[in-house]
């Protein structure tokens, strides 16, 4: 198993945005959330980064959900638009933006469709935190047919 880097610094970087998505599959399921996306990103050198274009194109990932219906994007066509499925997403999507620059790596990110409920994944776990039951049998289902 390889070692796990050494952060010299961490970044946490944090975004709300309007979105709409239909997990039930039925013609009235769909519904609209305020989404909070939290990055946060490890720094394994001590060089200057600018986190400009970073932050550009994070946002622009950001903004093109934004006011849309995640069931409309390709990307979502063959898997369902949960916060689970769009976090897990957006999680591979920044890890590889972020693979041209070694000195920094995508840690973890959050997702929350609600102020109590939010999915957070990474390279070596995932919580889920709810205000409900979410039952063993569901995660460990969840997490077999991701590969995670």
């Amino acid at each position: 198993m390889p070692e796990a880097p050494q952060f010299l610094e961490r970044y946490r970087m944090s975004y709300k945005f309007n979105a709409a998505h239909n997990t039930s599959g039925r013609e009235d399921g769909q519904h609209v959330h305020t989404f909070r996306l939290v990055i946060f990103i490890g720094k394994t050198s001590d060089s200057y980064v600018d986190f400009y274009d970073y932050e550009n194109r994070i946002k622009s990932l950001v903004d093109m959900y934004s006011g849309k219906v995640f069931n409309d994007f390709e990307e979502f066509s063959e898997i369902r638009p949960t916060v689970e499925n769009i976090a897990i997403y957006i999680y591979r999507t920044l890890s590889s933006m972020f693979e041209s620059d070694p000195s920094l790596k995508v840690v973890q990110v959050e997702l929350g469709d609600s102020p109590t409920q939010r999915f957070s994944v990474s390279d070596d776990y995932v919580i889920c935190s709810v205000n409900r039951t979410f039952p063993r049998e569901r995660l460990l289902r969840f997490l077999e047919e991701r590969r995670i």
